[in-house]
């Protein structure tokens, strides 16, 4: 069996943001503030796992090795049908995952989600995989297992504690499109969880690892070269970053994936924040620093969650109208323009800070989802080429 797709056509759906009212995880009890404070948190675990995978496949040589997505550092989620019948639920989006899974029946150790566990018995497109199989062979070594007769099973654990034990399985998964119809995933590979911990889960079903969303996508725009990494993470060669119309003096090379497997510069969907090399971030720092004091009544205040954010007095949405570009360019002369929104977050009333964050010398740098936005973001995997279109996200 393989995996199929049917009515392949462009589709878009809707991603919920963790903290949408929308979202099983909202919580209505903590302020934007308090949601923004976190995003920081977020970013800064999601750079720890981030790293350690990096780490783990330039020194094991493993292609995932045994790091697991952290689900509290999960940005999105998406609604998904399992099974015929179908099944709704909420999944975790996570593109640096390599697994889908899900809770599933029996359970014998389950975390508490709304609505109605998947049961493989009750559906018609279940089918369980076999221990010799080529999906189950795809699961690292130490993460995988065989049950009498002939079951192939999983056992994925989280930095966090969390964790996901159970079979590997097809199934069908239908994802619901914008304009009403839907795509259907046949025969998808997926872990059917029976042992299950997802400390921050606090609603979604499991973690959606790829995703395929079809041959309509939209791949427009300006286009510059990806490196996926034996990781399954997407780098790109950031030449340099302009201010205005200054290139900040940053020293070439900083941005670049070393021979190693070490440094780099990945996009990411699931960090907020762009988190930047010790060197480049200064330089960065600085220079929207020279451009804040050419506003009047803009003074630097600390931080008032302490986390060492750069942050100033005022409302960046009123007080900052025709603040310069910060451009990110990238290699083939791809310029991203990043605009006051994705260069401040308002933390509280009357104080924001940068969207940027600093990293150690020799980790790698993430271009994260702050700047990413107004954006319809492209990726060719076949030309292994990223495309960056500004866009109205509105017309979706």
């Amino acid at each position: 069996m393989t995996t199929t797709i049917a009515n392949p056509g462009r589709l878009v759906v809707e991603l919920v943001h963790r903290d949408s009212p929308l979202s099983p995880i909202y919580d209505p009890n903590i302020t934007i503030y308090d949601r923004t404070d976190r995003a920081l948190k977020r970013s800064i675990k999601r750079h720890a796992y981030l790293s350690a995978k990096q780490r783990d496949a330039s020194t094991t040589g493993l292609i995932r090795g045994e790091v697991m997505p952290d689900p509290a550092s999960a940005e999105y989620l998406a609604k998904i049908l399992i099974g015929t019948p179908p099944m709704e639920a909420f999944f975790m989006i996570d593109t640096g995952s390599d697994l889908l899974w899900t809770q599933c029946q029996p359970c014998f150790d389950c975390y508490k989600q709304p609505g109605y566990i998947y049961d493989p018995k009750k559906s018609s497109t279940y089918f369980s995989l076999g221990c010799n199989s080529r999906e189950c062979k795809d699961i690292p070594v130490k993460m995988r297992g065989c049950r009498r007769p002939n079951t192939c099973t999983y056992n994925y654990d989280y930095g966090d504690g969390s964790y996901s034990s159970g079979t590997l399985g097809y199934e069908y998964f239908e994802l619901k499109n914008s304009d009403g119809n839907s795509m259907i995933i046949r025969n998808a590979t997926f872990g059917c969880g029976n042992k299950n911990k997802n400390t921050n889960a606090r609603g979604a079903a499991g973690i959606l690892g790829h995703l395929v969303l079809g041959n309509g996508s939209f791949i427009n725009g300006f286009r510059t070269p990806m490196t996926i990494g034996s990781n399954g993470l997407y780098y790109l060669t950031l030449v340099s970053i302009r201010v205005r119309e200054t290139i900040l003096d940053i020293k070439p090379g900083t941005f670049d994936l070393k021979p190693d497997g070490s440094g780099g510069l990945v996009i990411d969907s699931g960090s907020p924040y762009t988190l930047l090399t010790i060197d480049a971030y200064i330089k960065v720092r600085d220079a929207i620093y020279k451009e804040l004091s050419l506003f009047d009544m803009i003074t630097q205040v600390p931080d008032p969650t302490r986390s060492h954010r750069m942050c100033f007095e005022g409302v960046a949405n009123s007080d900052l109208g025709g603040f310069p570009d910060v451009t990110f360019i990238f290699k083939e002369d791809v310029y991203v323009h990043l605009y006051q929104p994705n260069i401040f977050v308002q933390v509280n009333d009357d104080v924001f800070c940068m969207a940027f964050y600093p990293v150690s010398a020799e980790k790698m740098s993430v271009f994260g989802n702050f700047a990413q936005q107004f954006y319809n973001i492209g990726y060719d995997l076949d030309s292994k080429r990223v495309s960056f279109e500004i866009i109205d996200c509105s017309v979706f």
